[in-house]
């Protein structure tokens, strides 16, 4: 049986990270520990116990610090390989993707990437992204072996690093969001946020010009702030489509959402949207109003027979059951 330490740190949802990693994290912990091939040790900061009360391993506490550069580089790091040294692991993995600037022998160092959008920003020098640009580049230079969650994240971290990269793709439960029986509204929910990457702002612009020009009166709905599950289910349901128009996305599982319940999607046809969206149609140009148009009007003509089909077929395809399948395939 293999020793594996799952690094996780001061990760925390409500404070310093996203959910999505956050569930991600867990169904990583949920799989080796179901497997019979590993002995999981998890370290984390005292502080974030309640989060992981539920898993049932071996823990290890952290001192508790402020989440800063520094301290993740040497404070951090120190505490970890005294860790490492005392266990003796046969791997660490790392689901927040941070690797340490040390590595003990005979241990192999195993990062999780799964957000790539520093590396957007890299390419329009935004200050304000320095931080998680650095740690990302030195994570895919450092880690023994790599995991990501697309061919399109693959291709782009491979830019940057010569090792071993593995791609598992993430899984959907469709029980994550509440169900909803209500009819489906006359609003377009816009999947994006504030930030540039996402678009918003043309989005709203493309709704309204094409509500001008096709004398349709689609309510725009979207969020800058974080959602409750049931405020996020409650926007998917009411709408007659979402509009995805990111730049970067290194997986985009609010399509995989959307479509759970029986709403469209149209999507810029780019990174990976492009490879989980490939027999999906909704496709268009984020530059091209014809194309977004052309993409609208296409979704628009589905029945919700094709609807369910196309949904059946994601959650077959992108599930946790193969995820974990995947995943301790490529630890064993």
């Amino acid at each position: 049986m293999k020793k594996i330490v799952v690094y996780l740190g001061n990760i925390n949802p409500k404070k310093n990270s996203s959910w999505g990693i956050f569930n991600v994290s867990m169904k990583i912990l949920e799989s080796l520990i179901a497997s019979d091939k590993f002995e999981v040790t998890l370290v984390i900061t005292d502080s974030n116990n309640d989060l992981f009360s539920k898993v049932v391993c071996k823990k290890i506490y952290l001192p508790e610090r402020k989440s800063t550069l520094a301290n993740k580089i040497f404070l951090d790091n120190y505490s970890l390989n005294k860790i490492i040294r005392k266990l003796k692991p046969t791997i660490v993995l790392f689901p927040r993707g941070f690797i340490p600037l040390k590595k003990q022998k005979k241990t192999t160092y195993i990062s999780l990437i799964c957000d790539l959008i520093p590396l957007f920003y890299l390419k329009r020098f935004n200050p304000k992204a320095l931080l998680g640009i650095f740690l990302l580049i030195f994570s895919m230079k450092f880690s023994d072996k790599i995991i990501t969650i697309s061919e399109y994240s693959k291709k782009q971290i491979s830019k940057y690093s010569k090792k071993q990269i593995e791609v598992v793709p993430l899984g959907y439960d469709s029980k994550v969001l509440p169900t909803l029986k209500t009819p489906k509204g006359n609003a377009v929910f816009i999947l994006a946020n504030k930030n540039p990457h996402k678009n918003l702002i043309k989005s709203i612009e493309l709704i309204k010009r094409y509500n001008s020009l096709k004398k349709t009166n689609f309510k725009i709905s979207y969020h800058t702030g974080k959602l409750t599950s049931e405020e996020l289910a409650r926007d998917y349901q009411n709408a007659k489509f979402s509009l995805f128009l990111s730049d970067i996305e290194g997986f985009g599982l609010p399509l995989i959402e959307s479509y759970s319940y029986l709403t469209p999607v149209v999507f810029n046809n780019k990174t990976s949207l492009a490879e989980i969206g490939e027999s999906l149609p909704g496709k268009c140009d984020v530059n091209s109003e014809e194309s977004v148009f052309n993409a609208i009007d296409e979704v628009l003509h589905l029945k919700e027979s094709k609807v369910r089909i196309l949904r059946d077929a994601l959650l077959k395809r992108y599930n946790w059951k193969e995820f974990g399948k995947k995943l301790i395939e490529i630890l064993d």
